[in-house]
């Protein structure tokens, strides 16, 4: 267990945005089991596993940052501090939170690029899609990239005394629990965590304009005179 002085009361805000986050994401897991349940149809059965599969995924990440990681952010410091059961670690969960945010894309793009293959199967539009498969693999790819960049710079995150030193003579004197190895600072100055962080974005980015376009090519898939389903099945999609 860490000392006293490695302590800190979890800023103000920290509360409100546990409640706004459960406010959100309460209705969207509902939702997701109610479709689940009650609208995905037996033949979907791989559909209703990559449900399972995001829902589990988004289950681990909340729970994650909400208990076993507990993170708090220190405004103006670029500084991530841990609260939670795992506070010894806090640098591992760091670790253990970029694969579970890259796991979560994963199965966010796999649900609509299984969704729209499943429709798509006799209407097709191969330019298109090949173009979609292709952010796909750019985003696993990317992700790739973004762990091994993630894992070289453990050794600057790990021994942070002279950038906190540096970060002090910057913004003034540091609480006395920033000092402990609970609380570590992204490190903008250093050029592979620079990159990383760019290349979170891009990779945000990827996962976000492949869904929209798997789900723009499913609904005019779905409008196409070609294609033909039961009163149904269109009515769940």
């Amino acid at each position: 267990m860490l000392n006293t002085t490695c302590q800190y009361e979890e800023p103000f805000y920290i509360l409100p945005l546990n409640w706004i986050s459960s406010f959100l994401s309460i209705p969207v897991y509902g939702i997701a089991f109610i479709v689940l349940l009650m609208k995905c149809p037996k033949h979907f059965d791989e559909y209703r596993k990559y449900i399972v599969i995001h829902i589990i995924s988004g289950l681990l990440s909340d729970f994650h940052i909400r208990v076993i990681w507990k993170v708090s952010v220190f405004l103006p410091w670029p500084s991530l501090c841990s609260n939670g059961f795992a506070v010894e670690y806090a640098l591992i969960m760091f670790y253990i939170f970029v694969i579970l945010l890259f796991f979560t894309g994963a199965t966010v793009l796999n649900l609509f690029l299984q969704r729209m293959s499943a429709i798509t199967k006799h209407v097709e539009n191969v330019n298109f899609q090949k173009f979609i498969y292709f952010l796909r693999y750019l985003f696993y790819a990317s992700s790739g990239v973004a762990i091994i960049l993630v894992v070289s710079i453990y050794p600057e995150f790990r021994n942070q005394k002279e950038t906190k030193t540096i970060i002090e003579q910057k913004f003034g004197t540091l609480p006395g629990y920033m000092w402990c190895d609970n609380c570590f600072f992204m490190q903008f100055e250093s050029r592979l965590f620079s990159l990383f962080f760019i290349l979170g974005y891009f990779i945000i980015i990827c996962v976000v304009t492949a869904a929209l376009l798997a789900a723009f090519e499913t609904l005019r898939a779905l409008n196409s005179n070609s294609l033909s389903l039961s009163p149904k099945t269109t009515a769940i999609q």
